[in-house]
C-alpha cells in the first residue's frame, strides 16, 4: 500500500534548500523564518504597496481585503492594522512580485 504523494516530497530527507532542523522547526512551529533572503528596500515596497491596499487606493477588483470581526463589530479602526488577510493577490504586481522574488521563491 502506498502514500498519497509518496516520492514526490521526502520531508524527512536532507535537502537542498532547507536542513533538516528547519524542517523539524516548521513542523513544530507551523511557519520558517528565513532572515535576509529579501533585501530593506524590497520589504519597504511591498510594505508601502500594502499600506496602499488598506487604505483603499488601486485595489484589484478580485482581491479580497480581509478585516478583524473583533475590531469591526467594537469600533472602526481603519488603515492596516484592521486588515488580517490579502487574497487573490495575484493581480498586483507588487505584491507577486514578492511571490516571485528569487530570495522567496528559492524556498
Amino acid at each position: 500500500m502506498t502514500t498519497l504523494g509518496e516520492g514526490v516530497l521526502r520531508w524527512a530527507d536532507e535537502g537542498r534548500v532547507l536542513s533538516q532542523e528547519q524542517k523539524q522547526f516548521y513542523e513544530k512551529n507551523g511557519y520558517l523564518l528565513i532572515r535576509n533572503c529579501v533585501p530593506n528596500y524590497e520589504l519597504e515596497r511591498y510594505k508601502d504597496r500594502f499600506r496602499d491596499i488598506c487604505q483603499g487606493k488601486d485595489v484589484p477588483p478580485n482581491m479580497t481585503v480581509m478585516r478583524d470581526v473583533a475590531i469591526a463589530k467594537s469600533e472602526f479602526v481603519s488603515g492596516e492594522k484592521a486588515i488580517t488577510k490579502l487574497q487573490d493577490f495575484q493581480d498586483d504586481p507588487v505584491l507577486f512580485d514578492f511571490c516571485q522574488y528569487k530570495g522567496v521563491s528559492s524556498f
